[in-house]
């Protein structure tokens, strides 16, 4: 008896670099070929191991996916409609005693049965979006799991909208351009998306997709330093870290970056250029003693980098008005004006060299 069995990450597979879409059609079918096993014991009856996915049990279904121990009865139809790979695989001719569990072949998968469950909610319908839309995903609804599981099964089985769609998804989160950051920092958004970093990078590098890296990479230096060694730890009980060279990246932009943030404060809060201030003695020392207060409340070595801009002091210092219930504006409008002017400046700055802190070739 022979069963189908594929593996949870074809890495060997190449990416075409020049394309954000699937690996290449005249490669599958060697993987096929090698994915087929043999010399497995025949079942005589359904085999107990596997445990119905209540979700995705359809009594009509006609293949059986197996996921870490969890059975998906679907359609091979719908699965071959968008997915190349299935497709193909489905048309291999079937063993004489293959796998079968109520009639249906079984094909096993090394993916996590979470995983695969969300790949099936948008293959079958359940997770898409508007139906007018051509845009098989909705960026305002799925978090960063469900996209890190779209985008690795997407580029797996050769499903090019799904994994297009899932990888554009993430680059609206690790967009490049600063203004688009400084304007909308979205912490809602960015709350709710739950957007794990060191995946990130990872999935960066699957895909070969430098430009999401910078950005990636700038939010991994954010991380306690032991969680940046240790990694991230998902669901299934697996771990990833990256790869020995991103961490010494991350490791060594840390040194640069708190260096040039440490240089830029000096720059930011300078207000002695504040020519239309009516008091700037006044500014001057309202400012040192809020700034002074900050310092002494921020303990946290990279507490000074958040998604809102690379500096929070001045995002605290703007805070600081009657609407947010903190008191009056420490800084006369002038004064707050020319902060804010040099807080754009610093920060565009130090954010257009984001590639040679992380030493990385960014392509467009």
């Amino acid at each position: 008896m022979r069963t189908l069995m594929i593996r949870a990450v074809d890495r060997s597979i190449p990416v075409n670099p020049a394309h954000n879409h699937c690996p290449r059609r005249d490669t599958i079918r060697s993987h096929q070929d090698h994915l087929l096993t043999s010399s497995v014991p025949p079942f005589t009856m359904s085999p107990p191991c596997i445990q119905r996915d209540a979700e995705f049990w359809f009594p009509d279904g006609n293949v059986v996916l197996e996921a870490s121990g969890f059975g998906f009865r679907v359609y091979q139809g719908l699965l071959a409609r968008d997915s190349p790979f299935f497709a193909e695989l489905f048309s291999l001719p079937q063993p004489d005693r293959a796998e079968v569990l109520e009639g249906c072949p079984v094909v096993h998968l090394t993916d996590f049965h979470e995983d695969l469950r969300i790949l099936l909610r948008v293959e079958l319908g359940s997770g898409r979006s508007d139906p007018s839309d051509s845009r098989l995903l909705d960026g305002t609804r799925i978090d960063f799991a469900t996209t890190n599981a779209l985008v690795r099964l997407g580029r797996k089985y050769q499903i090019d909208n799904l994994y297009n769609d899932a990888l554009d998804v993430l680059k609206t989160f690790l967009f490049t351009q600063y203004a688009s950051w400084y304007e909308k920092p979205h912490y809602a958004e960015w709350g709710r998306y739950g957007l794990d970093p060191i995946a990130a990078v990872n999935l960066a590098r699957l895909t070969d997709t430098s430009a999401l890296l910078p950005i990636a990479m700038y939010l991994c230096c954010q991380l306690l330093t032991e969680d940046l060694l240790r990694g991230t730890t998902h669901p299934d009980g697996t771990s990833q870290q990256l790869s020995l060279d991103d961490l010494r990246r991350c490791v060594d932009a840390r040194v640069f970056l708190t260096r040039e943030k440490d240089a830029a404060l000096e720059r930011i809060f300078d207000i002695s250029a504040s020519k239309d201030c009516q008091d700037l003695d006044s500014c001057k020392e309202r400012l040192e003693y809020h700034m002074a207060i900050y310092k002494k409340r921020v303990t946290d070595g990279t507490a000074g980098w958040n998604v809102s801009g690379p500096w929070l002091p001045y995002v605290w210092l703007k805070n600081c008005s009657s609407d947010r219930g903190y008191g009056e504006p420490p800084l006369c409008a002038h004064c707050m004006a020319l902060l804010e002017t040099q807080h754009r400046g610093e920060c565009a700055k130090i954010w257009e060299e984001f590639p040679k802190y992380f030493d990385l070739e960014v392509s467009e």
